[in-house]
This record gives structure tokens, sequence and C-alpha cells, in this order.
């Protein structure tokens, strides 16, 4: 849900402190775009639509200035997911292990907190 207090950094932000971190200029704005769409994409099926609530439109990015879909507070998630893409395209496998565990861990404490926030889809009880 969007309504809160939370900040929202946008795909233009992120990209523009993966570069100044790692100086990197092998991957266009373009390739990190499509790295940010596929973890927002997850974010949105698995996370934000199996809840209650305002669920932002989304669609993959193209716009430098759209907002990411998890807020500031747990961009982490961001940060490990595209070292980890960096790293791997780079053939650097032992910093690619690092970064994703450090992403993995970071996605389990986003949807920790996002279940503990939002209240989930009624489903079904079906017993037998």
């Amino acid at each position: 849900m969007r309504g809160n207090m939370e900040i929202y950094i946008t795909v233009g932000e992120m990209i523009a402190e993966m570069r100044s971190l790692h100086h990197i200029r092998e991957f266009s704005d373009k390739q990190m775009m499509d790295w940010l769409s596929q973890i927002d994409a997850r974010i949105y099926k698995e996370v934000l639509c199996t809840h209650v609530g305002d669920i932002p439109q989304w669609h993959p990015y193209e716009n430098m200035q759209l907002p990411l879909l998890i807020p500031f507070s747990h961009s982490d998630v961001y940060r490990h997911w595209l070292n980890a893409k960096v790293y791997l395209a780079l053939g650097d496998t032992k910093r690619y292990n690092n970064a994703a565990e450090l992403y993995n861990t970071a996605l389990s404490e986003y949807m920790d907190w996002y279940n503990r926030t939002h209240k989930p889809l009624h489903r079904a009880n079906i017993t037998f």
C-alpha cells in the first residue's frame, strides 16, 4: 500500500547508486532496468497481490523516474539483487554467492515485515 508514510526511491536513483558504488559501465541502464523489473515482477506477484489493499499498477520498467515497489527502508533488497546480477554477469562466483545470500536475507526480512503489517487476502479454508 502506498498510502503510508514510506519513502520510495526511483529506478534511476537505484541505478545511479549502483553505478557510484561499483563504477560499472559494462551494463546499460536498460539492462539494469530489466534486472529491477525481474525482482519487482516477483514482488508484485508474490507479495503485493497476495494482500488486501490498494495495489499499484505495475509494468516492466522503461522509465528511470518510476518508483520501485519496495520502500526505502527495505531497499537493500534491490542493492543485493543488482550486486548479485552484476557479479554473475562478470563471472565472479564468490562475490555472486555472497551477494545472493545477502539478497535472500534482505528479501526474507522485507517479506516478513510486509506480512506483519498488511492483511493477507482471505483464503477459503477447506476441511475434510
